[in-house]
């Protein structure tokens, strides 16, 4: 079993933090984004997804993608289930299963972040970045907080509709909360990443 990705792995870690990149992107990109915010007493995994996804022409920009969806056709070409089978194989195989855990997904990474938590144990929260949560797709109930952060004025991923989500998902009885970052689009501005740290600070739970 061989994957890529970045692991810090402090002394005594008191959480596991998964960093789930967006389509296209790797797990040393995500990384870097977020390692600022990153607390010091925290092991963080930031995998690559298993799907190489090449762009352009040579010298090609090759990314990862934890899925590939047809938005025109409304299908999967390939679903999530492998993705999550190497999430939930890759925490176990660097033995870091018994740690509680944060799963924090920006894009595609978000999209796919609660499927991937509900294959590991001791979840305390998602987090999903300039994503949609697919409520329809999800069990009505989670063992998790779901928490959503949204560009105001993100071009590409519907906020309306994310906020519409994820109220969906807090009116079956979920706990979590959803917010927009003004002045954001979606990208992982330095305003997404102030609104980060704080929702992932361990009194909001």
């Amino acid at each position: 079993f061989t994957a890529r990705h970045v692991l810090v792995k402090p002394e005594n870690p008191r959480e596991l933090w998964i960093l789930l990149h967006g389509f296209s992107q790797s797990g040393d990109f995500f990384f870097h984004k977020l390692k600022s915010i990153l607390p010091a007493d925290v092991a963080v995994l930031a995998p690559h997804g298993p799907f190489p996804n090449v762009e352009g022409k040579p010298p090609y920009k090759v990314g990862y993608a934890w899925y590939f969806y047809e938005m025109k056709r409304d299908e999967y070409y390939i679903d999530m289930k492998v993705a999550e089978s190497y999430i939930a194989a890759l925490v176990e195989k660097l033995d870091l299963g018994h740690l509680p855990k944060r799963v924090i997904g920006y894009s595609q990474g978000g999209y796919f972040a609660p499927f991937a938590a509900l294959k590991l144990s001791n979840v305390l929260q998602v987090v999903g970045l300039s994503c949609q949560f697919l409520e329809p797709e999800l069990p009505a109930l989670m063992p998790f907080r779901l928490d959503g952060l949204h560009g105001s004025a993100d071009e590409v991923v519907a906020g309306a509709m994310a906020q519409v989500l994820h109220k969906r998902l807090v009116d079956k009885g979920n706990k979590g909360a959803f917010e927009f970052v003004d002045g954001t689009g979606h990208g992982l501005s330095k305003e997404m990443l102030m609104s980060l740290e704080r929702v992932v600070t361990p009194g909001i739970l």
